[in-house]
């Protein structure tokens, strides 16, 4: 057993650790426990067959130290050691480490291995150790050897103490006593049953206590040995004595940190050795001395002797002697109720028996005599008629009898006195005696007190409490000259002196008392609801008695009980009789350490330091578990919790040392907690535990500043939203606004580049054809040098106008390039000389500083060349008079940068931020639309480029750098180099036979164009809008349409789209021409039917080219319908939807009547819902062929496949296909093959 530094008991079983906390058990572990025990550092060890553990608090468990079996421990200032086979282990203080300890036996030992079961720290530097069968060994730090100490009569050892004090050495050995040896050796005694009072030789534990040796013996209780008179005085159990032992067979002996003595037993638990003050006996067996016969007490009587006279409810007489504490059974008596017992004589007793009346009892013979009340018909009156008489012994002379009246009885000539009451005094009936103080006597009913003087016998007023309150006890105190009146509603004191009556605070502790008593120390002993108090006069302290103190519950019944000059005070009721030593003192004298041992929250045990400071709302349990270390554990505490939060404190008294909480509010709480002392006060209250029960998730701080973090987020985001949306929508409604002002100045610029292309057209088409012209070598240089520079001015400005085109282009989020591998030096020199005139007419020298290892790239060559151009522009534009404009090219492994140097402003002006924006311009009084470099940057970025511009000193430089794979360029041009095919070069060298519709709003751009046409071709047509086109085309079929796309009335779509459509003239090809050379122009064009789509400005051999392939395209197929022995598909010959439809119904009428023998053009025009005229007509320019012809092809095309697939004759064949002439069939058929019908079929 161990009690450790909080209080709490540990036992050892054979099924394991056992902790003991007040009210509440629990278990650990599930072996046997040899040993327990507590060293100076607070660590708890327990030694078990699995090896030696210790229990770890945080986690309230035991665990694994050593995994060996060890047997023994002990401790000294410097650490814990264990025993076990051959072994001892040191657990040191200081480094906190366990060590296996060096043991060399001693030579005259001997060889076997011992078992170490004792381990007894002798002095600093020796242990003595008790083995189970090799005798006693000291063990010496110092030098590590195990020396032999008694060997003899040592075994097999049962127990072994060390007697510091007297240096001596006590052990026992198993069935042999007590053995006793110096520390030199020498031998002192041996005790056994044979020559000692030792109960039992079997001895299993030895323990010092109060300068006595105490022995637990198996058998014979516990024996205490006295080494200076050699004496032993035994305890035992006595059968039916509840203060003896409660068994004999002791296993261990455990004096606590408070000085108790503790037995363990061996079957029967564990029990406290007590020494009290109080002892309460009750029944026994009848005749038996350790009891009384009838545990209930109703009255009591001490008599002069000391022997106390006990009447009992049904049990008859006891007789109790509190010298020996022996009752005797008066068993003529039992079954009588003793209502009332006093003294009549040294050998008689008068006693009221319930509902027999007044006897006077012989206690030598032990017979009753019936005492007659006054006479036959009082005795009667008083003892028969519900009422049970009382008698109290006065004086030598006097007896007092309260029954219905009250009597006095004279013992001297045995006459009887009624008392009355004193006039004009209600008299009341059954009253009892309280107090008595001299000759005066005060007796009570109800809420009143009479007193009466014994000399002049009448029954007066002395005092009336509140209504509805019974007097149970009055006591008088001579110290103060005052009363002490115990009632059902409280303790009141009356003073003598000043005629005042005061209720005595007790506390809540009791109010309804049943009985009380004074005795000589100022001590009021108050039983009330089953609980003895005693209640110190001069200081008012009160203080509780328990069954620890040895007072079992009890509701005290016996009346007033007459003090005698002994050294106890009785008292007696249903639990029997409690006699109350007056020497007793609180053995108190320090409050109890209060401390929170655990908490248990939703079934998971926390310790102080590691609860949570905050649990959820709804939790399932909290239970906190109070320790109190006192010396008395067992001592029945009333606890006061206290619960505080800001709004109240709440107050909860207990027995129990377990608060259990199931709801709390939310908040913060404060738990502390206090005790009841021994004395009656309170201890101050100790602080358990701070927490805060957290209100559900929506009802935490956390929530609320949440949600008013989010409102005033969402507050500030609507209110910044609503900013940001003004503002946006400010910004969209300027960026619309510059949108429109861009959009316009585009759309201007577009607008103007579109009218341009006509009148460029008129400039560029000229001089490239006089530049063209064999006969320019006739010209003057000086001439032939002015007209190249205006064509390269004309080709600057039909590339400006492109490029303003493009990027309107590029803005309708076109993002197409064409690239090719091109050599950027050769784009960058080539480029470089359009600029030529430029450079000429203000001085300007180019320097060129090319890269020449710099590899082939793929770009887009039109747009680089656009973003060269612009950036020469550029330079040529702001460089002064005389200036070098520089051209540089590199590359890197990754790039290839070429950039524009040039001497002039500078960048300062502009915003470097902007400079590439459209619309921007610097601070400079050069023109420009401000889309140039605008323009350029888009180009370079669809490149995966970037373009820039900085001033390094006096320079200007604007850079391009463009992505560059080395890997891929090899093998780009070798795969070109082997795909590449020359392209065919188309010419018609007559078109003489041909006439052409020219039709273009612009007279100038119209007679240009019928000027360079009328040459060659026959005829030549001409109109100025669509519909004035049209209608030509009623009277007239050209063989080729040229119109231009923009114009007033009826512009080039719709034209086109009309001739499409009109069957009769859908056949004829047209040549859109304009000034918008955007894709999606294109798209609309060729979607209408257009055969040709050219932009302005273009040459006159690029149109003759096109126009010239549309003829031969024509002849082609004309002649594939002529020479090609099975007809074409007419999605392959047609050149409109129109004329497909055509071709494909004509064949499909010609495939259901063929073999019509009658077909002919007339019925074949009629079925076509077409004139004869109009169907040849178109025939004749779709295929070639007249409508006879064609019909013969295809009649002829349907023979060779009867022909090869058939037998049927040739004349069948004929007739079958429409022939109505074998002959005839056979000369069409060689006609067109080449052989008859029966050579081909024989296959020649």
């Amino acid at each position: 057993m161990v009690r450790d530094h909080k209080g709490l008991l540990w036992i050892g079983t054979r099924q394991g650790i056992n902790r003991v906390d007040r009210n509440h058990l629990k278990k650990y572990i599930d072996d046997y426990v040899y040993q327990l025990l507590e060293d100076a550092q607070q660590n708890l060890w327990a030694i078990t067959p699995k090896g030696v553990l210790r229990y770890n608090s945080d986690q309230d468990t035991f665990l694994p130290i050593i995994n060996q079996q060890l047997f023994s421990i002990c401790t000294t200032q410097k650490g814990v050691y264990f025993g076990g086979y051959a072994a001892i282990y040191q657990y040191d203080y200081a480094t906190k480490k366990i060590e296996r300890l060096p043991l060399r036996k001693d030579p005259l030992s001997k060889d076997k291995e011992c078992l170490i079961t004792h381990l007894f720290p002798i002095d600093s530097d020796t242990l003595l150790a008790g083995t189970e069968s090799d005798g006693l060994y000291l063990y010496s730090f110092k030098n590590e050897l195990l020396k032999a100490f008694i060997t003899e009569n040592a075994s097999p050892l049962s127990s072994l103490y060390y007697d510091t004090n007297r240096k001596e050495v006590l052990f026992s050995v198993f069935q042999k006593g007590l053995f006793r040896y110096s520390l030199s050796g020498a031998f002192i005694g041996h005790y056994h049953t044979q020559n000692s009072s030792l109960p039992n030789d079997i001895i299993l534990d030895i323990k010092p206590y109060k300068n006595r040796i105490w022995l637990a013996t198996d058998g014979g209780g516990v024996s205490v040995f006295n080494p200076a008179d050699q004496r032993f005085f035994n305890i035992q159990h006595s059968a039916g004595n509840v203060h003896s032992i409660p068994v004999n067979s002791i296993t261990v002996l455990y004096e606590d940190p408070n000085h108790n003595m503790w037995a363990g037993t061996v079957r029967d638990g564990v029990f406290l050795f007590k020494e009290t003050y109080i002892k309460t006996y009750t029944d026994s067996a009848l005749g038996s001395n350790n009891g009384l016969s009838e545990r209930a007490v109703i009255s009591l009587y001490e008599a002069p002797n000391g022997i106390l006279w006990i009447g009992t409810d049904g049990g008859g007489i006891n007789a109790f002697n509190p010298q020996t504490e022996h009752f005797t059974h008066h068993l003529n008596t039992y079954t009588d109720k003793v209502s009332s017992i006093t003294y009549f004589s040294p050998n008689e007793l008068l006693v009221s028996l319930y509902s027999k009346g007044l006897f006077i009892y012989n206690t030598n013979v032990r017979k009753y005599t019936p005492f007659l009340l006054r006479d036959e018909t009082t005795n009667q009156q008083e003892c028969h008629t519900g009422f049970t008489p009382f008698v109290y012994r006065i004086n030598n002379d006097l007896i007092l009898i309260t029954a219905k009246n009250t009597y006095l009885y004279q013992l001297r000539n045995k006459q009887f006195t009624k008392i009355s009451f004193a006039p004009n005094i209600a008299p009341k009936i059954a009253l009892q005696l309280k107090a008595e103080v001299g000759n005066t006597l005060y007796l009570s009913k109800g809420n009143s007190l009479y007193q009466m003087n014994v000399q002049q016998p009448e029954l007066k007023p002395f005092l009336s409490l509140e209504n509805e309150c019974n007097i149970s006890a009055v006591c008088y105190d001579h110290t103060h000259n005052s009363f002490w009146i115990a009632t059902d509603k409280g303790l009141f004191s009356y003073s003598l002196s000043n005629k005042k009556l005061e209720n005595v605070a007790t506390e809540n502790l009791f109010r309804q008392i049943s009985y009380m008593q004074l005795d000589d120390v100022q001590r009021l002993w108050i039983n009330a609801s089953n609980v003895l108090f005693s209640y110190h006069i001069p200081d008012k302290k009160i203080m509780i008695w328990d069954d620890n103190d040895g007072f079992l519950p009890n509701d005290v019944l016996t009346g007033y009980v007459q003090t005698k000059a002994s050294p106890y005070i009785y008292m007696a009721g249903v639990g029997g009789l409690a006699k109350i030593n007056k020497a007793i003192r609180s053995s108190e004298n320090t409050s109890p350490l209060l401390f929170l041992q655990n908490i248990e929250l939703n079934g998971k045990i926390y310790s102080a330091h590691n609860f949570p400071k905050e649990i959820p709302p709804y939790f399932n349990s909290l239970k906190i578990n109070v320790g109190l270390n006192e010396k008395d554990m067992f001592r029945r505490l009333l606890f006061r919790f206290k619960i505080k939060n800001k709004e109240q404190t709440s107050v909860i008294e207990t027995y129990d040392n377990r608060l259990d909480i199931s709801l709390l509010s939310v908040g913060k709480y404060q738990v502390a907690v206090a005790c009841m002392t021994q004395n009656g006060s309170w201890t101050p209250d100790t602080p358990l535990l701070s927490f805060e029960v957290l209100p559900v998730w929506y009802q935490r701080t956390w929530f609320f500043v949440s949600v008013g973090l989010l409102l005033l987020a969402i507050t500030a985001g609507v209110i910044w939203g609503y900013l940001r949306r003004k503002k946006q929508q400010l910004k969209w409604q300027i960026a619309l606004h510059q949108q429109e002002l861009n959009e316009d100045k585009i759309q201007f610029l577009t607008n103007v580049s579109h009218e341009l292309r006509t009148p460029l057209t008129l400039i560029y088409a000229p001089l490239k054809r006089l530049l063209s012209d064999s006969n320019t070598s006739t010209l003057p240089p000086a001439q032939k040098t002015q007209l190249e520079g205006a064509f390269r001015q004309a080709n600057t400005m039909k590339n400006i106008i492109n490029w303003i085109l493009d990027y309107n282009r590029s803005t309708s989020l076109e993002n197409t390039l064409s690239k090719t591998y091109t050599d950027l030096n050769h784009l960058i020199t080539d480029c470089s000389k359009d600029f030529e005139q430029e450079f000429e007419s203000k001085h300007i020298q180019l320097d060129l500083q090319l890269d020449k290892n710099l590899p082939p790239i793929a770009i887009d060559t039109a747009k680089i060349r656009v973003v060269l151009s612009n950036l020469l522009m550029n330079a040529v534009k702001f460089s002064n008079e005389g200036a070098t404009i520089r051209l540089r090219s590199t590359h890197t492994s990754e790039i290839v940068r070429f950039q524009v140097e040039n001497t002039g402003i500078g960048l300062q002006n502009i915003d470097p931020n902007k400079l590439f924006s459209r619309f921007q311009q610097g601070k400079h009084q050069q023109g420009g639309s401000g889309i140039g470099l605008a323009y350029c940057k888009e180009l370079v970025e669809k490149h995966d480029g970037k373009i820039g511009a900085y001033d390094e000193g006096a320079q200007t430089i604007f850079y391009v750098e463009l992505p560059y794979n080395n890997s891929n360029v090899l093998e780009k041009f070798d795969n070109e180099e082997t795909d590449i095919q020359v392209p065919e070069k188309t010419t018609v060298s007559d078109m003489s036979q041909y006439s052409i519709l020219l039709v273009d709003d612009n007279t100038d751009f119209l007679n240009y164009l019928y000027s360079e046409v009328r040459p060659l071709f026959k005829n030549v047509l001409k109109a100025v809008n669509g519909e004035e086109a049209l209608l030509l085309l009623k009277t007239h079929q050209p063989d080729l349409i040229v119109s231009d796309v923009m114009m007033p009335i009826m512009n080039g779509y719709q034209l086109c789209k009309e001739v499409k459509e009109q069957l009769n003239i859908s056949h004829i090809p047209i040549i859109l021409l304009t000034a918008k050379s955007d894709g999606e122009s294109q798209k609309i064009g060729y979607k209408l039917g257009a055969d040709a789509y050219l932009s302005k400005p273009f040459d006159i051999d690029l149109l003759l080219s096109v126009i010239g392939n549309l003829i031969k395209q024509k002849e082609l197929i004309k002649q594939r319908y002529e020479k090609e022995v099975l007809l074409p598909s007419p999605a392959l010959t047609t050149i409109s939807n129109a004329d497909e439809q055509f071709m494909m119904k004509l064949n499909q009428l010609i495939k259901k009547r063929y073999n019509e023998i009658d077909l002919d053009a007339n019925n074949i025009a009629e079925a076509m819902a077409m004139s004869r005229a109009s169907l040849y007509n178109k025939m004749k320019q779709i295929t070639g062929l007249g409508i006879a012809e064609y019909l013969n092809k295809y009649r002829i095309e349907v023979a060779c496949q009867l022909l090869k697939t058939t037998d049927l004759p040739i004349n069948d064949i004929a007739t079958d296909i429409g022939f109505n002439s074998s002959k005839y069939f056979s000369t069409a058929f060689k006609q067109a093959m080449g052989v008859s019908p029966r050579e081909y079929r024989n296959g020649k």
